[in-house]
């Protein structure tokens, strides 16, 4: 097998035969090391970019046993028929450069691409570099995963090998730089979001897409800020919520407090009011006190000087007796006793009037008691009076007195008749409601019985419905994991959408079709296709553009959407079943497939499931020739193996791949059973509902009559209580009148005392007064005594006049002195009265300000103490006493609010002060996080619009030359990760510009599109090469060469990247630069024993110069 190479070696370069004594692959490092060395080489060396292909060399890989070709700097053309191996050239790109099977979306694993019936494989990648060129290999074998890597012949880790492809910014991931063959279609279905950032990595240089996936995470986090702040603001509502909906009860508490804590004011400020009162009295007592000492004093002072004369007197009496001693002794035997007996008598006199004064007193304060004593009771008295006559009124109404006023039995009294008649015709309805009720519940009896055995068999059906939706519902897991888009599609469809259809629109064709075994499932997958697996299926044209244009167009979901409208009956095989059998296999797949009409009308009518056998054991002499060789069988699967058969120019090549494990249709659903199932259930449910509105309307009923007895019982229980109230006035009339007439005779007995305390103060009055008129007869009867002294003294002595006259002047002298010292006795007692009463108040006070003092402790604050003066100095103290009544009442009533209620009040205030802080601070989390997103966000979007522009000025321009138009545009979103890039075109003129999609356009015209946009980006990045695989396939002839055409143009320009054009046909006369490379595959099983190549080119080109 060879590649051959029209611009590679002139046609008369000798063919160069390798030695026996060397391999393969040393004759090949032989030949490109002096290859290297030629001028030609170096001449054409120079237009290679770095990270540019030099040279290819693959061994037992795919279709090859061996090859080894050189492609050019700019545009290489790989032509060759179908089934030669130009794809393999692509596959051998992307492995050979660290790529995984899964960018090429064909085989798993890289051991599949080992060829058929070899052990190993070996790709071998000469690029360039700043330093010449490097080789990169990459060896794989059948019984490994793993592969082996190479740079120049050392072994190396893929880690740094996908390091090193990086440096030479080299991206086989990226769509925009590397599209193989069965991803062309995947480019146009990428989504948007994706191209965009498949552009940013391509020609957005180093910062760009950096840039825009720093703003999808600082997107991200404003986000879950922004989710953790409405969360926050929402618990913040509630916990306000709760705070007003108790803010009266707290107020409560904390007028509790309020009138708490006033009380506790009031109950040091009365100590201290208490205190002052008192100490009031005792500043006023104590003057008073001074004012009598002053009187008593003055009236001490008055009588001094009559005490001295007769002190005078009394001693010249005294002279004078001694004188007449002699004559005065019969006058002391007779006249001085007379004189001192008269004193004494009224000495005991004087004694007699002071004790009695004492006994007055007492007799006065008895007096005042028993005053008050009959106050409170004549106002109990009145108090009873007037409860007696309000009963009494009360049984005269109710008819419980007879004319006279004496009680009736209440038995008779009218509204105990009428109670009792009322009482009869409450047990009579409340007997018809209790019958009414029973009888309704003995009609909803056999509703619950009969409702509850529907319920259990609705639990029944639901669970055995629900053994079969679990297996529907991880069916369509499965689908969101496997295609978000077709997911919500279906959640759509399943919502109640409004959208009008002439027939049913069916689901993706996976939901609704089953394996009918399931080793069958997965060769169904693999056959059937991903793509169309999702599809949506409808059964009008209208219902088709009605789904697609508000999928598309409205709920932005880019599904596929087919409409079958040849619905058939029967399923039949392309491939009759002897013939089947003859080739070993068990039919084909529409055999093994259950489902819907419309779905599998479907698969016929876009897919090959009638046409493709199947086989799912190998070992029953399955003959590979036999099948490769027929001529109805296209593709077939056999074990764990599809197979597809590909021929052209009368040659035939078989391509194996192995067959994934089934990811969706491993899940079988038997749908009639469901719907039975479902069916059966809405049956049952409808029998329910009519049960219970049966029931709910018997309920209603009772409820009516149940209301109906409860308002009986609660009248009956008015009536008792009623009655209880009647019958027991007569006893309270009898306590009633029995307590006033206690209450008489209280007042009866106090009025006695009364009038017995005001006869002995009389009485001892009129003591007081016998012993006024006594002492008046006393003085008399010693003034009387005295005056007969003297006339004896007269008598006795005559000639002693001057003694007589000093006795009777020291008589009259002691007669003033006492008058003086009677008129003082008053004024001494008022004196002992003022000082006792002086003492007691005195005590008092003492009393209350130790009382005051222990009121307000020491570690009361100074603030409560200002308080207390306050109040103390701005009300008396019965305004104090009645203050604090009112005050303690209100506290009182206060008293049933929960005390905990504040405490969560407060802890919840904390709470809230709490959440407000936070929420302010994540608001200003917020605003950094905008700002900064703001700052990048113009930096990355006018880096994004600039280079956007530039790629929409080339696309357009390029689609312009070929009759055609294009747009590239940005679409923003609040979220960055749903920015995108949207391309339009249009190929007709007839219509508008319209978003490239897999459904809309063509699969030329996405062609078309696909490398105009590629054509784009090579304006705008320096790739080292891109590789394009059978881009042109479906483009018709006229924008095949206009495509060509600038594809030439710009790949074929100075200092452009390198291009893999792979294409399996050619339209004559194309444009040809002298930049191109013409690389031909010649391979298949039918060669010639000889062919010389060149010479047939160079005979060729003799032709055509010679025309």
């Amino acid at each position: 097998m060879a590649l051959g190479d029209l611009k590679e070696e002139p046609a008369s370069t000798p063919v160069r035969k390798r030695p026996a004594s060397l391999s393969q692959a040393q004759f090949d490092n032989v030949m490109r090391k002096r290859k290297r060395n030629s001028a030609a080489f170096m001449n054409a060396f120079d237009r290679y970019l770095i990270g540019s292909i030099v040279q290819i060399t693959l061994t037992d890989f795919v279709t090859y046993d061996y090859v080894q070709f050189s492609p050019g700097p700019n545009l290489n053309m790989v032509i060759g028929p179908n089934g030669t191996g130009k794809s393999t050239i692509v596959c051998a790109i992307a492995l050979g450069l660290g790529g995984s099977p899964q960018i090429l979306a064909r085989a798993n694993e890289v051991k599949d691409y080992v060829k058929k019936n070899k052990e190993k494989a070996t790709i071998e990648i000469e690029v360039k570099t700043e330093d010449g060129t490097t080789v990169i290999e990459r060896s794989f074998k059948t019984t490994s995963k793993s592969s082996t890597w190479k740079i120049d012949g050392h072994t190396t880790t893929e880690k740094n090998i996908k390091e090193y492809i990086k440096k030479l910014n080299i991206q086989v991931d990226n769509l925009c730089q590397f599209l193989p063959q069965d991803k062309v279609a995947s480019f146009a279905k990428m989504k948007p979001d994706e191209l965009l950032r498949e552009t940013e990595r391509a020609v957005g240089g180093d910062e760009l897409l950096p840039m825009h996936d720093k703003l999808i995470s600082d997107g991200k986090d404003l986000k879950e800020v922004e989710e953790v702040l409405a969360t926050d603001t929402e618990a913040l509502a509630v916990l306000e919520k709760k705070q007003s909906s108790q803010s009266e009860l707290v107020e409560k508490l904390r007028e509790r407090e309020r009138r708490l804590h006033e009380a506790t004011v009031l109950k040091m400020a009365i100590p201290l009011s208490e205190y002052d009162v008192l100490h009031a009295e005792y500043v006023e007592i104590k003057a008073e006190k001074k004012k009598a000492k002053l009187k008593l004093d003055a009236a001490l002072a008055a009588v001094a000087p009559v005490s001295d004369i007769y002190g005078k007197l009394k001693r010249a009496s005294q002279t004078a007796k001694t004188l007449v001693q002699k004559t005065g002794d019969w006058f002391n035997k007779e006249g001085l006793n007379k004189v001192t007996s008269a004193q004494e008598l009224i000495a005991a006199n004087e004694e007699q009037e002071r004790s009695h004064g004492a006994h007055v007193r007492a007799a006065k304060k008895s007096l005042d008691e028993w005053i008050n004593k009959l106050d409170v009771a004549r106002v109990k008295r009145d108090q009873s009076q007037r409860e007696v006559d309000r009963i009494k009124a009360d049984l005269d109404r109710a008819g419980l007195l007879d004319a006279s006023g004496r009680q009736l039995d209440p038995e008779k009294s009218p509204e105990i008749l009428e109670i009792h008649e009322r009482m009869t015709q409450i047990k009579d309805e409340a007997d018809e409601c209790y019958a009414e009720i029973s009888g309704l519940n003995d009609q909803k009896h056999p509703l619950f019985d009969g409702m509850k055995r529907m319920e259990d068999r609705v639990l029944q059906l639901k669970h055995e419905l629900g053994e079969t939706a679990s297996v529907a519902n991880r069916k369509l897991q499965a689908l969101q994991r496997l295609n978000e888009t077709a997911y919500r599609g279906v959640q759509f469809l399943r919502s109640n959408h409004g959208l009008q259809f002439e027939k049913q629109v069916f689901e993706p064709i996976c939901m609704g079709i089953n394996a009918s075994q399931p080793e069958y499932a997965r060769a169904l997958e693999a056959f059937i296709g991903y793509n169309r697996l999702i599809t949506f299926v409808t059964q009008t044209e209208n219902d088709y553009k009605t789904l697609r244009d508000y999928l598309y167009d409205v709920k932005k979901l880019r599904v596929n959407v087919v409409c079958v409208q040849n619905i058939r009956s029967e399923f039949k095989s392309a491939i009759s079943q002897a013939e089947l059998d003859r080739l070993g296999f068990d039919g084909v797949l529409i055999d093994f497939v259950q489902g819907h009409p419309v779905y599998l009308s479907a698969l016929m009518q876009y897919t090959g499931v009638h046409q493709t056998p199947i086989c799912l054991r190998a070992d029953r002499g399955f003959n590979y020739n036999q099948v490769d060789n027929h001529s109805n069988i296209q593709s077939y699967a056999c074990g764990d193996y599809s197979y597809s058969v590909r021929g052209a120019y009368g040659s035939k090549s078989t391509k194996s791949e192995t067959m994934r494990d089934a990811q969706i249709l491993k899940l079988s659903v038997d749908v009639e059973k469901q719907d039975q199932l479902k069916q059966e259930i809405q049956n049952v449910e409808d029998a329910v509902s009519q049960s219970k509105r049966d029931i709910e309307s018997l309920t209603a009923k009772e409820k009516v009559m149940r209301q109906r007895f409860e308002d009986l019982k609660r009248e009956r229980a008015g009536l008792n209580e009623r009655k209880r109230e009647i019958m027991d006035r007569p006893k309270a009339y009898e306590r009633k009148c029995v307590e006033l007439e206690q209450y008489e005779l209280r007042v009866s007995n106090v009025e006695e005392a009364l009038e017995k305390s005001r006869g002995k103060l009389d009485e001892l009055n009129s003591q007081k007064q016998r012993y006024a008129i006594d002492r008046a007869k006393l003085t008399m009867s010693f003034v009387k005594r005295h005056l007969e002294s003297c006339d004896m003294l007269d008598q006795v002595i005559q000639t002693t006049v001057d003694r007589v006259q000093l006795e009777a002047e020291a008589g009259d002298a002691s007669i003033v002195e006492s008058r003086a010292k009677d008129q003082n006795t008053e004024i001494q007692n008022q004196y002992a009265r003022i000082t006792e009463k002086f003492a007691a108040v005195k005590a008092k006070a003492e009393i209350a300000l130790r009382a005051a003092q222990a009121a307000v402790p020491e570690s009361t604050s100074e603030a409560v103490r200002e308080e207390v003066a306050h109040v103390k100095e701005n009300n008396t103290l019965e305004e104090l006493l009645d203050q604090l009544t009112r005050v303690q009442a209100r506290a009182d009533i206060l008293a049933n609010t929960d005390p905990k209620v504040l405490e969560q009040f407060e802890r919840r205030a904390v709470e809230i002060d709490a959440a407000k802080a936070k929420i302010a601070k994540i608001q200003q989390n917020i605003l950094k996080l905008k700002a900064s997103i703001e700052r990048m966000r113009e930096v990355w979007q006018g880096q994004l619009n600039e280079l956007v522009t530039k790629i929409n000025n080339q696309f357009s321009k390029s689609l312009q030359n070929i009759g055609c138009a294009g747009e590239i545009k940005i679409g923003e979103e609040e979220d960055f990760n749903k920015w995108r890039i949207d391309i339009l075109v249009r190929f007709r003129d007839t219509e508008k510009l319209q978003i490239l999609d897999d459904q809309r356009q063509s699969g030329g015209e996405r062609s078309v599109t696909t490398i105009t946009y590629l054509m784009a980006l090579q304006q705008l990045s320096k790739a080292p090469f891109r590789v394009v695989d059978e881009i042109n396939q479906g483009m018709d002839p006229r924008n095949e060469r206009a495509v060509h055409s600038q594809m030439v143009e710009i790949a074929c320009e100075a200092g452009s990247s390198q291009y893999f054009l792979i294409t399996p046909k050619l339209l004559p006369d194309l444009e040809y630069h002298v930049n191109m490379k013409i690389l031909t595959i010649y391979n298949g099983d039918y060669q010639p024993e000889k062919f010389d190549i060149e010479g047939f080119l160079t005979k060729k080109k003799l032709r055509m110069a010679a025309s």
